[in-house]
């Protein structure tokens, strides 16, 4: 069984890297500016640095000079330098400065050697930047917080379009006590000025030995009307159009992606695993925090560590209108989803969340979980295997309240062994035509329960999935399956089931993940 976990951890990691290496940045056609090259063992900084034969050697001279739009800085592949790279200067709409690898090879390294409070890669109150093919770490012996990016924000209003991508962040050694730090951290502070950041993109980007977390988004700006009081809060000024795709995270003393403070992110088609290895405190693989209408989707969770937390996914407090889909969770010792809210505080300020056509499969401790008083939440249409023993269906817990209106749809639920429920203190749970197979369904004076289904769903090969998303098959349906066209239409359900079968507005959908047939 261990041997199998270790071939299938191999190859998801080779897989990752091969597409990390083979991916090329689709050209775009920016205003020309200077472009110019910085070589560790060739260059001399006495030179002019705008061709390969006279580049530039060392950071101090790049952190010394102030770049124009349309700049490019390009690093020599196989080339190491120490020290932190902090350029100066911003782009424009039109000409962003860019930052990229030159010749063949192995990426460009940069060593921050420890550095503490900063990143080895900083950017401060600048926009129009796009940062590429870099491998970056910040290993020391020196105790702090440490990032090994670091785009700050501060008293300046909105800066734009920052991009990562097809970086390698490794070995980051930073304070296991503070979640805000780690591989990558994007963040904005300050109380003179509101501000914010606008097109934020981190792709096919590789973090991993990283603490405490993965990639982080926060903002000191944060406080959101709409789902708490505010008197005396700072004035909630989200980050917007905010891009978190196709990235392989994974061996994190904490939290693995954790965005907040954030309208409409999307978190897609990352990779997650062995999350809070290392932390001993509470974080997720992946979550949203006061954000509104998150998106997280086609993304894979696995290995989380520990019951604190633990869980693939997380949908903290302060946030509405998120919706979690399509995603797979596996073998998180704390389980698939969790929402979250602070009644003593914040009461009901995490509402109107979906979870739905996502595959669980192994995730202990408890599946769908409620910390505090959240409201309006709908689960459908999601699958669940277990084969693990002492594992809750659902777990409502207490956090100065507890959930209410949760409303529990077209799900499967398919275990080998006993589940159990925890929600005798939820208020309004209406549990609508789902099929328990091996699990008794709920029951209680709070809960509604219809159309129950008890049989084999007759999924192809329960309990078959491995690494990555799309090793799930198992749980298509055979077409003898009796909860094909069996469950109830749901308003808004996406269009489409966890493989991209169209799933109608209007006529029944199946019950569970999959919505075709598979004879």
């Amino acid at each position: 069984m261990l041997k199998e976990m270790a071939r299938k951890r191999l190859v998801s990691l080779v897989v990752m890297l091969m597409l990390v290496l083979s991916y090329s940045h689709v050209p775009v056609t920016y205003a020309a500016g200077t472009i110019y090259y910085v070589d560790s063992l060739g260059g001399d900084d006495r030179n002019g640095g705008t061709s390969q034969s006279a580049a530039w050697q060392t950071l101090s001279k790049v952190n010394a000079t102030t770049f124009a739009p349309g700049d490019q800085i390009l690093f020599k592949t196989g080339g190491i330098w120490t020290g932190q790279l902090s350029p100066k200067g911003s782009g424009s709409s039109t000409s962003p400065i860019i930052i990229n690898q030159y010749g063949t090879g192995n990426k460009p390294i940069i060593n921050g050697g420890g550095l503490t409070n900063t990143g080895t890669l900083r950017l401060y109150n600048q926009q129009y930047w796009e940062i590429n093919n870099l491998e970056i770490t910040n290993k020391g012996t020196a105790t702090g917080q440490k990032m090994g990016v670091s785009i700050e924000a501060k008293d300046i209003g909105t800066l734009n379009h920052i991009y990562l991508n097809a970086l390698v962040i490794h070995d980051v050694n930073g304070l296991q006590t503070d979640k805000q730090n780690g591989g990558i951290w994007v963040h904005t502070y300050g109380n003179a000025v509101q501000s914010k950041f606008n097109d934020v993109q981190i792709t096919y980007t590789t973090v991993y030995n990283t603490d405490r977390a993965g990639i982080v988004m926060t903002s000191d700006w944060w406080c959101n009307p709409d789902v708490v009081t505010c008197a005396n809060r700072p004035a909630y000024v989200p980050s917007t159009n905010v891009v978190v795709r196709n990235n392989f995270v994974y061996s994190l003393g904490g939290d693995g992606i954790s965005i907040r403070d954030t309208t409409s992110p999307i978190v897609e088609y990352n990779v997650v695993h062995d999350a809070n290895a290392r932390s001993g405190d509470y974080n997720n693989a992946i979550w949203t925090y006061n954000a509104t209408n998150a998106k997280v989707q086609y993304n894979e969770a696995y290995l989380t560590r520990t019951t604190k937390d633990g869980l693939g996914f997380g949908l903290d407090y302060l946030q509405t209108g998120a919706i979690y889909q399509y995603n797979y969770s596996h073998d998180n010792e704390g389980g698939f989803a969790a929402l979250y809210t602070d009644g003593s505080w914040a009461p009901q300020s995490n509402k109107n969340s979906v979870v739905r056509y996502n595959i669980s499969q192994n995730d202990k401790t408890h599946i769908f979980a409620w910390y505090g008083p959240t409201t309006d939440t709908q689960v459908y249409n999601n699958t669940v295997y277990n084969s693990n023993s002492q594992v809750k269906v659902m777990d409502i817990i207490n956090w100065s309240g507890y959930a209410q209106n949760i409303t529990f749809s077209n799900n499967i639920i398919y275990s080998t062994v006993a589940m159990s429920y925890a929600i005798a203190n939820g208020t309004n749970l209406n549990f609508k035509t789902n099929n328990f197979y091996g699990v008794t369904p709920p029951s209680g004076s709070n809960v509604t329960i219809s159309g129950t289904f008890t049989v084999d769903p007759k999924l192809v090969n329960p309990g078959s999935g491995g690494t990555g998303r799309t090793t799930v098959d198992g749980y298509k349906l055979q077409n003898t399956s009796p909860v094909i066209h069996a469950g109830v239409v749901i308003a808004n359900n996406g269009g489409k089931d966890y493989w991209g079968t169209t799933v109608s507005a209007t006529n029944n959908p199946n019950i569970g993940a999959f919505n075709g047939y598979n004879p």
